[in-house]
């Protein structure tokens, strides 16, 4: 079993505006946590560092993509 993490309060901020709303800018992340552009980034990269935000991905409409779009998966 994994070990508990214990985020700080502006950790789960960051979190969840980027959950809802990926595609943030830092200035605009930074503005709805409450804290400057530099350390918002900082809070934001340690958060990558240490596997807590894996990626950043689209989430597509099959029905407006197209019959002639495809995936695949790796």
């Amino acid at each position: 079993m994994l070990p508990m993490t214990t985020f700080e309060p502006v950790e789960i901020k960051i979190l969840s505006n980027l959950q809802s709303e990926g595609r943030l800018t830092n200035q605009e992340l930074s503005e709805r946590v409450g804290m400057s552009t530099s350390p918002c980034w900082r809070k934001v990269r340690q958060l990558e560092d240490t596997g807590v935000i894996q990626g950043y991905r689209a989430d597509l409409n099959r029905r407006n993509s197209g019959s002639e779009f495809s995936l695949s998966s790796a």
